[in-house]
């Protein structure tokens, strides 16, 4: 397990990984403070890199939003993996791991039995083994920063799971809004609060739900600020400030307002509890 980097170690990596990327940055208040992990930091410069001959301009940086960093991770990653491969579309890629994430929500576990993914892995997309070097475990497995196998309990049994709890909680969020835009032409805070109910009546089985239900929270803020502000109030009222708290500092820059951080005093106002407040 990775700790985050000290102030000495942060000033060392910083340029050693822009230089290795080819990104101009300046980095500061929060966003340098979220880059000390060095998972996050590998996930921005993979995402931004720039090439050998041209480089990344991305001139001051303040905050990073996790949701717009990982859809921009896994449209430029999954887009490389789709052609090695010679898939038909990145989304293959994308339902892979949803297949994983899912399997982990399910089961209430971030680590898998191997053999149980590999058995999924040939009911769903016929992969006879999941060891070849053309088979989509291997191919996303070789990011490095995506899926990690590691021995496991007392047998020490091959299990596999996601080398960042944040990447592993946003691909659940993805595929569960994914299967609400299967049943549903439009998406409003009610279908997003429904989901979000059932997640947060097993978190004490399985604590990775609460970040599932920001990024919910998250992906419904994008599209509406109004439908978004509804489902702060839900989980206000139901006792969850801590998480509405967390979704307001998250809030997607394209849907921010001074009402959205009105919203936010509001809470610290009336906090209910030292925890909350």
């Amino acid at each position: 397990e990775l700790y985050s980097f000290t102030l000495k170690e942060f000033r060392k990596a910083l340029p050693l990984y822009l230089k290795a990327y080819n990104i101009n940055a300046q980095l500061y208040g929060n966003a340098e403070t979220q880059l000390h992990h060095p998972l996050l930091l590998r996930f921005y410069c993979e995402t931004y890199g720039g090439t050998p001959t041209t480089q990344t301009m991305l001139g001051k940086i303040d905050d990073i939003r996790l949701l717009e960093l990982f859809d921009g991770y896994c449209h430029r990653k999954f887009l490389l993996i789709q052609k090695r491969l010679g898939l038909t579309s990145s989304d293959e890629i994308y339902r892979y791991l949803e297949m994983i994430a899912l399997m982990m929500l399910e089961n209430h576990s971030r680590l898998l039995p191997v053999r149980d993914v590999a058995m999924q892995a040939q009911r769903k997309y016929g992969e006879k083994t999941i060891r070849s070097v053309s088979s989509r475990y291997v191919q996303i497995l070789d990011e490095d920063i995506l899926l990690e196998e590691k021995p496991s309990g007392p047998q020490m049994d091959l299990k596999v799971g996601f080398v960042y709890d944040e990447f592993m909680e946003y691909i659940i969020a993805k595929a569960l809004w994914f299967k609400l835009s299967g049943e549903f032409t439009k998406i409003d805070c009610d279908k997003v609060v429904s989901v979000s109910a059932d997640l947060l009546r097993i978190k004490e089985r399985f604590i990775s739900v609460r970040g599932v239900v920001i990024y919910l929270g998250e992906i419904l803020a994008s599209i509406s600020k109004q439908e978004g502000l509804k489902y702060v109030d839900w989980l206000i009222s139901n006792s969850y400030e801590d998480l509405a708290c967390r979704l307001i500092v998250r809030w997607p820059k394209a849907t921010l307002s001074n009402s959205v951080f009105v919203k936010l005093l509001d809470l610290h106002k009336s906090g209910r509890s030292e925890e909350s407040r």
